[in-house]
């Protein structure tokens, strides 16, 4: 069943930082996307097998489950959702390790907040893609 594409983009943020994640989700859900938040890897799980997730903004640094371990398993048990890592802790070789586990992209935080809505956009087209048809 392919998704309509007037429907919002239905995002996911996975972050710890409720002062960071709160206004970035009111600031997305401003350009029309559907977004939920998460503050760690067990509560994203959860949400994520509603199937109701198109794409996931995930942190790195989390308490528990840390945000490779939570990519890792994206990829695994949801390989139809695009995962962008937007940290404000990593290094330029955690962005390669997370790429090479199948992030769609890397982004340090601050970021601007139409780079990624933009690249949410592209994440989700993309994710349209591998979704299996039904």
């Amino acid at each position: 069943m392919k998704k309509d594409s007037t429907a919002p983009i239905r995002v996911l943020l996975v972050d710890d930082e409720t002062a960071f994640s709160t206004p970035l989700a009111k600031r997305l859900t401003r350009r029309g996307m559907d977004v939920s938040t998460a503050e760690d890897g067990t509560d994203a799980f959860a949400m994520l097998e509603t199937g109701q997730i198109d794409v996931v903004v995930l942190d790195l640094l989390m308490p528990g489950i840390n945000g490779m371990q939570v990519l890792k398993v994206i990829k695994k048990q949801f390989s139809e959702v695009q995962v962008i890592i937007l940290t404000g802790n990593g290094r330029m070789s955690d962005g390669l390790k997370a790429l090479a586990a199948g992030a769609y992209n890397f982004l340090f935080k601050p970021v601007e907040i139409d780079v990624l809505a933009k690249l949410i956009e592209e994440a989700a087209a993309s994710a349209q893609t591998k979704k299996p048809t039904k």
